[in-house]
């Protein structure tokens, strides 16, 4: 199954680009562990819901990776940057940074 086809989880590909968001409201926010980033999601996600509807409401501390095309990546709750480099034509290697 691909991680976009669960409940939790939205993914958004076009052009070689992808977006991929947890539904959980916090999303990456809960990795840092911050409780006053919780808290602040959860006392502004009632406005958000009102502007940009029920679902979007959801998304608002959830970007969980995405990748710019053709070899950036970027995943949020590790603060992980990564750049990808073509090995062979169905080959990369990644690069973090």
């Amino acid at each position: 199954m691909n991680v976009g086809e669960l409940p939790e989880s939205y993914s958004v590909n076009w052009n070689g680009h992808g977006y991929e968001f947890a539904t959980d409201v916090v999303g990456n926010a809960a990795t840092l562990g911050e409780r006053d980033i919780n808290k602040y999601i959860h006392t502004i996600r009632p406005k958000v819901a009102e502007r940009l509807g029920e679902f979007r409401s959801k998304l608002i501390g959830a970007v969980s990776s995405f990748t710019v095309f053709p070899n950036f990546s970027f995943l949020p709750g590790q603060n992980t940057v990564r750049v990808w480099h073509p090995v062979a034509r169905t080959k990369s290697s990644c690069i973090p940074g």
